[in-house]
């Protein structure tokens, strides 16, 4: 149910022992990534954030850069990540990692989306992660989540999926699985409720704001762990756009999030 990372750092002269650990650091870092999400993509910002709604149909070929710098205060978690659509095969790649402190943390991940009907899209998403430690045995595991999404009608959408549906660790860890269902308003807001049994409930709350026809202002928060975010997106003529975000997550504190987004409409 926690995840707790610790880097000790010693020093060739041995003047300084540094140790990057906070209580129970990272006790809810990693359900606050994946909650402050939204199942059914109305809310989504950038390509890069796509990837935990793998059910939202690509209609063009986009590549998203991202990057989350230091967050929490903490150098060693920056991370690193590249996105892309491919339309043709309907399919999302993902790859993304971190290193730092003696710690390395890869994971990439492939969709592939069906357009079962106009109104109604299936995926399934396979998510592979290797981690490793100076010292210590390399980790890795596979996951496959399947998400649906329906649309009501041009205004409304709902989803539902299965996060960790199957699973594969090459320790003894217990899966964790969880259930997704949401709601969302086409260009306006949207609401989740993820459900991991025995471990935790926690619901999403999210709305956009159009200030103009090339920005986009987002309002998020999520309950478990609390969590309060404002991100923004900006189109540019002939540039990639530009999408930011800064997050507050109870007891760790700041991150932040920046991603480039380049579409290939043609």
């Amino acid at each position: 149910m926690y995840r707790i990372m610790c880097s000790i750092l010693v020093p060739a002269n041995i003047r300084r022992l540094k140790m990057t650990c906070r209580g129970l650091f990272l006790v809810h870092a990693a359900p606050a990534i994946m909650l402050a999400q939204d199942i059914t993509g109305t809310t989504v910002l950038s390509l890069t954030e796509g990837v935990m709604a793998p059910a939202t149909a690509k209609q063009s070929a986009s590549l998203s850069v991202g990057i989350r710098p230091a967050p929490y205060g903490f150098v060693d978690l920056s991370k690193a990540s590249i996105t892309a659509s491919i339309p043709p095969v309907q399919m999302l790649a993902h790859v993304s990692g971190l290193s730092g402190g003696g710690w390395i943390d890869l994971q990439g991940s492939v969709a592939r989306v069906w357009l079962i009907t106009p109104s109604f899209t299936a995926a399934s998403q396979l998510v592979g992660t290797w981690q490793g430690a100076v010292g210590f045995p390399a980790r890795t595991s596979l996951a496959m989540n399947i998400h649906t999404i329906m649309a009501l009608n041009p205004t409304w959408l709902v989803g539902c999926g299965v996060d960790g549906l199957l699973q594969l660790h090459s320790d003894s860890q217990p899966p964790t699985r969880t259930l997704r269902l949401g709601v969302g308003w086409q260009g306006a807001a949207a609401a989740e409720l993820a459900i991991a049994p025995g471990q935790y409930t926690s619901l999403m709350l999210s709305a956009l704001y159009h200030p103009s026809t090339t920005t986009t202002l987002r309002g998020r928060c999520s309950t478990w762990p609390i969590t309060l975010s404002v991100g923004a997106r900006l189109l540019l003529e002939d540039l990639p756009d530009i999408v930011a975000e800064v997050s507050w997550v109870e007891r760790l504190g700041y991150r932040a999030a920046l991603s480039l987004d380049v579409r290939f409409d043609g």
